[in-house]
């Protein structure tokens, strides 16, 4: 697999096994190649951390092929199940850990191309507060909100069609997340959904915090500097970041499930940032940020959560004092 990598970063083509073995070894490398990619890129987003040369491949291979029907027969009958009724319902527990599987490397294409187009936001400095700026400055400034806003605007539209083109097949209720999902892998979808989302959005609210903050011309006045500077892009900019809040607060509310694998942590992590936010938001001293009503709730459940988690996982707790010293609406949890 690494050989077939590196030669295709190289420009070279050709294949890494004889033709007459590449039939068969091709679906294990698409599986190997997808598996190694989506740790890395956990990690990688993690730790902030660039991504090896596995993520920079031009033509990637295509979504993995399922095994043939045959070998998972041969499996099923390794495993001692012999009666055609437990063959038959697990060959479609197969097919249906394969469709999520599938559509959950979908969704994570698409989040690697945000994560990829916004990367340059990092590398962004300016002269701050706005009002300081040179006429040149704000009119740099202008356009790349346009472009960030450009930007937003098209992966939701991308995500939201993507959802629905694998919805259809999937009984998951994205309206109301107080209703449980069919089985543990739809629920996981539904959060790398949500997470997705809360990924993109929360762009829109880091840059109004980021400029807002250095603001003190329009304190006193309650104004926001990006509204009066540029108000047509600036009431884009708070929609945006106000839908990012109703993300953060679902994501409070789901993302905390109590079973146990090797992505657990992510859970809480992500509910947290998901509160932090709502907290610098319901600290937010001038209008245009909205606080969902929810919130309040959604407090409750992610103090509940990592109250479980505590035993097992030390983060819990210290997040717990984290959240209880920037908002009294967490301190019953400490």
């Amino acid at each position: 697999m690494t050989v077939r990598a590196t030669r295709r970063l190289d420009g070279d083509d050709s294949d890494a096994f004889p033709r007459n073995e590449d039939q068969e070894f091709r679906p294990c490398e698409q599986r190997l190649y997808w598996s190694c990619l989506k740790s890395e890129t956990e990690l990688a987003h993690e730790y902030g951390l660039e991504t090896s040369t596995i993520g920079q491949l031009t033509d990637p291979p295509s979504l993995p092929t399922p095994p043939d029907p045959l070998t998972v027969e041969n499996i099923l009958t390794s495993m001692f199940i012999t009666t055609p009724s437990d063959t038959t319902a697990l060959a479609e527990v197969q097919e249906k850990s394969w469709y999520y599987y599938l559509t959950e490397i979908t969704l994570r294409k698409l989040e690697i191309q945000i994560h990829a187009s916004f990367e340059r936001l990092h590398d962004e400095e300016w002269p701050l507060p706005i009002e300081t700026m040179s006429p040149v400055e704000k009119t740099r400034l202008q356009d790349f909100l346009q472009c960030i806003i450009s930007g937003i605007t098209e992966f939701e539209t991308q995500l939201r069609s993507c959802w629905e083109r694998l919805g259809s097949a999937m009984d998951i209720d994205l309206n109301d997340v107080t209703i449980g999902c069919p089985d543990e892998l739809a629920e996981y979808l539904r959060i790398k959904f949500y997470w997705i989302k809360h990924d993109l959005l929360r762009i829109a609210l880091t840059i109004i915090l980021y400029f807002e903050s250095t603001s003190a011309s329009t304190l006193s006045r309650g104004e926001s500097s990006l509204s009066t500077e540029f108000p047509s892009l600036s009431e884009v900019l708070f929609g945006m970041a106000n839908r990012g809040l109703v993300v953060s607060v679902t994501i409070m509310q789901v993302a905390m499930n109590t079973h146990r694998n090797h992505g657990s942590w992510f859970g809480p992590m992500i509910a947290v940032m998901g509160a932090l936010e709502v907290i610098a938001a319901r600290r937010f001293e001038k209008p245009g940020l909205v606080v969902p009503w929810q919130f309040e709730d959604a407090a409750k459940s992610l103090v509940d959560g990592l109250k479980w988690w505590e035993p097992g996982m030390p983060d819990a707790g210290e997040y717990l004092k984290i959240l209880a010293s920037l908002d009294p609406v967490f301190e019953h949890g400490y």
